[in-house]
């Protein structure tokens, strides 16, 4: 259980306290994208700067990123999502490259079968150039070892086709 009263936090006490994993604060950590300080070689977050952070996430509506060559896909997950985001849709990996160019994003829905190029080849793409952006796989295909290569290059989230 969390001490509010501390006034510094371990990774451990910073998911709990957000309800995530702890592997996620570890790596928002070292992206820089959740205010922390390692202290020898661990991880420290201050409690009021935790606080601070998360009231000013909340009220961020987020800009999310579709990439699926299926419209219906890409419709669907829109429809779910615009009332408190804004989302974008594409089609196709080039598509995709040219939106990340010119706008931010906070999240990615990947599709791993794109007409003109396959999810992890657009995948190492858009990581090599420097964005921070979490991805969110999302896929139909079975293929356990293809899975498991995009978890260890990054991906945080599978989500399989089809949606329910």
């Amino acid at each position: 259980m969390v001490n509010a009263s501390n006034e510094i936090w371990t990774v451990n006490e910073v998911a709990e306290y957000l309800r995530m994993n702890p592997m996620t604060i570890y790596r928002l950590a070292q992206q820089g994208r959740i205010p922390a300080s390692k202290v020898l070689g661990c991880w420290r977050f201050k409690r009021q700067e935790i606080e601070s952070w998360l009231t000013a996430q909340q009220f961020q509506p987020s800009k999310i990123l579709v990439i699926d060559d299926d419209p219906f896909i890409g419709s669907t997950i829109k429809n779910a999502l615009s009332k408190k985001h804004t989302v974008v849709t594409v089609e196709t990996a080039h598509e995709a490259i040219s939106v990340l160019e010119g706008q931010k994003f906070n999240l990615i829905y990947l599709d791993l079968s794109l007409p003109d190029m396959d999810g992890p080849s657009l995948y190492k793409k858009i990581t090599a150039s420097g964005k921070n952006i979490p991805v969110v796989v999302i896929t139909a295909s079975t293929d356990g070892e293809l899975l498991s290569k995009m978890v260890h290059e990054g991906v945080q989230f599978v989500l399989n086709k089809p949606f329910t």
